[in-house]
């Protein structure tokens, strides 16, 4: 049977048999309609804690709204397709629309119901202030939960966010003058964002004009901060204090004296030479002369040395040259300690040239670190004295500092093994005319980094591999420098100066001296030695060989040797080049050409070759000795000659060098076993009555002082050493008058 679904129909069943009366009966068939496929509508993203639903209408059947999944939730009208629906914000529900017609199968279909939480309400956190240009402030607003939070600039000024994301994100202020406003956005989609703006005030302000802006002037009243250098005596004249705690100058007495030594050059344009001594941090002068104070006279070629007595403490160096072109023709400067050992802080002799931006030039180590700043008193720690000075470097060489004992002493060697990252050396290279300044430390824990591992390996750290990273020290300029050490975080003052440069040209053939380490048994810079005799340590002198990569060993190495009295004595009297020779030892005994004389000082220097004398790796083959074509060979040594068979009067020039026969000084005897040792100086100055002798050993400090006598021009006297000196090597000083005699003295007990 078929009909129309939804119609009920009543059905006849009949059985005849005629004529017999016909039997029938009745049935009802209802045909039911299936239910209308159901349709639960889009999945839905809403803000907040309800939805409206979105079912289809139950045109055939009933609906019924059921929740499947989600904690929480509610339908208001379970039967309404279009029912509003509740829930728990944040909360995903899955949700089913059944439309029945029994007996007919029911017909379903769920829809998915995201409760998105309202942002929360952004708070951008208080106004904040910059201390200075270029400073930053740590933001402040509320968290971005639940949402995502963004800082945007509104304007006033220009920054960078450290995470733009985050409430509490760094702000680091670029420029413009303020205020600056930045915004803070808290969005949650659907929901509506939320946003606050914070203003940030640039501060400037330095109230006491000492170049530190108020906000970080711990003595914002006061010129300068705690600890900068200030005048204890105001009104007129100067008196150096200190910044106490409370901000009041307190008179502090210096006990660090420096020497500044200048010089203006062949030039000799002295007048335009000028130089100041500042505190670290702030403008306060503590010592100046020239063009900052009284200007010197014009014309002035000889060392003009100044001194400057500072507590201490940590200061910057300003030379200045108003000309705008430097300090001329070989002219330059170099601050040092005044006594003892007189140890160089900056040295930049020779090397102040015309700089960039005058006039006028500046000469003063770049404020990249400790702001430009030297500090006394200066530490122990320096390169190796084969590393000092050295012009010819290349990379991939090592610079190798002394030893620290308190450095090496940290290196672990109990199990387990863990070696300290806070101690080691620093090494610092910089221009002393500015611009450039380098710093990188070498601790224990990274020892091997410089592919260093020779030897002990608590040493490892001492050594520093030139331009190991990326060409961070340049060639073929001018350099110091200067190391220290630090012991478990602590630094150690930085130690003396040296000159530093790479030049691998030189490096290929490079300058050399006389051996002039006062370690050395062969120490022949700055001595006192015999001419004529046997050969002896009292006639010889050693030249420290070259080493390099390039100047292994060779049968064509060839040294000469020359000795100047320049300007003293008249040619070929004072400029003496002897022939080339294979060996770097000369007996000063040579019984051809022109000797040397008693009582003179000779200006020494030595050049060496590679290919037998062919070529030379300084000035031609046939070198000029003085006036137009002279070439320094290297560093000079002075060598004075006290003895010699060969004394004839001197012959032209003046006689400020000259001394009678035999008039030198003569100290015996020398190895000393440390009880007695004998002084003969002949020819002493007329109206010197006494002369001064002091012992110092090699770490520059006196150990030993006494005033001799002078009877009839002349010294013949035993000084006791009363068994004070250990074994060692020291230096004897003997000032006589204008004249200063420097020998070696061995003790030997």
């Amino acid at each position: 049977f078929t009909g129309v679904a939804g119609t009920s129909y009543t059905l006849q069943w009949e059985i005849t048999n005629a004529p017999c009366t016909a039997s029938s009966d009745l049935v009802v068939i209802n045909l039911v309609a299936s239910p209308t496929t159901a349709n639960a509508g889009p999945d839905q993203t809403v803000c907040g804690t309800s939805a409206t639903l979105a079912g289809n209408a139950a045109v055939v059947g009933t609906g019924a709204w059921t929740i499947t999944s989600g904690a929480g939730g509610s339908v208001t009208t379970p039967a309404s397709e279009t029912s509003a629906f509740t829930g728990v914000a944040g909360t995903s529900y899955t949700l089913q629309w059944e439309i029945t017609n029994a007996p007919c199968a029911a017909s379903s279909d769920l829809v998915v119901i995201n409760l998105t939480p309202v942002a929360p309400a952004a708070n951008a956190g208080p106004d904040a202030t910059i201390c200075g240009n270029l400073g930053n402030t740590i933001l402040a607003a509320n968290a971005a939960s639940p949402g995502v939070g963004a800082w945007t600039n509104q304007g006033g000024g220009t920054g960078t966010f450290s995470n733009a994301a985050s409430g509490t994100s760094m702000f680091t202020h670029t420029g413009g003058v303020g205020p600056i406003v930045l915004r803070w956005t808290i969005t949650n989609p659907p929901c509506a964002p939320t946003f606050d703006d914070v203003s940030i005030t640039i501060s400037t302000t330095d109230g006491d004009f000492d170049g530190i802006i108020d906000c970080a002037d711990n003595c914002p009243a006061m010129f300068g901060v705690i600890g900068s250098a200030c005048d204890a005596t105001p009104g007129p004249g100067f008196a150096l204090g200190t910044l106490n705690g409370a901000c009041i100058c307190i008179l502090t007495p210096c006990t660090e004296t420096v020497s500044l030594d200048m010089r203006a050059g062949t030039a000799g344009a002295s007048e335009q030479m000028g130089w100041e001594i500042v505190d670290q941090n702030v403008n306060t002068v503590i010592c100046a002369g020239g063009t900052q104070d009284v200007a010197y006279f014009t014309g002035i070629t000889s060392p003009i040395v100044e001194t400057c007595c500072l507590p201490a403490g940590c200061y910057r160096l300003r030379v200045y040259d108003s000309g705008g072109d430097g300090f001329m023709s070989g002219g330059g400067y170099q601050l040092r300690e005044t006594f003892g050992q007189q140890r160089r802080i900056i040295e930049n002799t020779g090397n102040f040239t015309n700089l960039a931006g005058g006039p006028p030039d500046i000469s003063a180590i770049a404020n990249t670190n400790d702001n430009g700043a030297f500090c006394v008193p200066i530490g122990n720690v320096k390169p190796l004295f084969s590393n000092c000075d050295k012009l010819d470097w290349t990379n991939f060489r090592f610079i190798v500092a002394s030893e620290d004992p308190a450095v090496t002493a940290q290196y672990d060697v109990t199990p387990p093994i863990v070696q300290p990252s806070n101690t080691g050396y620093e090494f610092w290279f910089y221009d002393p005319n500015g611009g450039y300044s380098y710093r990188r430390f070498r601790s224990h824990a990274n020892n091997t980094s410089e592919g260093f591992t020779s030897g002990a390996a608590n040493l490892w750290v001492n050594h520093f591999k030139i331009n190991r990273i990326a060409n961070e020290i340049p060639a073929n300029t001018l350099l110091n420098v200067r190391l220290r050490s630090r012991v478990n975080g602590n630094n150690n003052p930085f130690g003396s100066a040296c000159f530093f440069k790479i030049d691998a040209a030189l490096a290929f053939c490079p300058l050399v001296n006389l051996q002039d380490n006062v370690t050395s048994t062969d120490y022949s810079c700055g001595v006192s030695k015999a001419f004529g005799g046997v050969n002896s340590s009292a006639n010889k002198i050693v030249v420290d060989p070259p080493y390099g990569p390039a100047m292994s060993p060779s049968p064509c190495m060839r040294y000469q040797v020359r000795f100047r009295v320049p300007g003293e004595l008249a040619l070929p009297y004072g400029c003496i080049t002897r022939p080339m020779q294979t060996s770097p030892t000369l007996y000063l005994n040579w019984t051809t050409g022109q000797k040397l004389k008693c009582g003179v000082t000779y200006e020494e220097d030595v050049r060496v070759s590679r290919d037998c004398g062919a070529t030379w790796c300084m000035d031609s083959p046939t070198p000029v000795c003085n006036g137009v074509g002279y070439t320094p060979w290297g560093k000079i040594c002075n060598v004075t000659i006290t003895t010699s068979p060969f004394c004839p009067s001197l012959v032209g020039g003046s006689n400020n060098l000259g001394l009678e026969a035999d008039g030198g000084l003569t100290m015996y005897p020398n190895p000393n076993r440390g009880d007695q040792v004998f002084i003969n100086l002949s020819a002493v100055e007329r109206d010197v009555n006494t002369i001064s002798v002091d012992i110092y050993d090699l770490t520059g400090k006196r150990v030993n002082a006494r005033t001799i006598a002078v009877s009839d021009g002349m010294v013949h006297s035993a000084m006791d050493l009363n068994g004070d000196l250990t074994n060692g090597v020291y230096m004897v000083n003997i000032t006589a008058g204008t004249k200063t005699y420097t020998q070696r003295l061995v003790i030997q007990k």
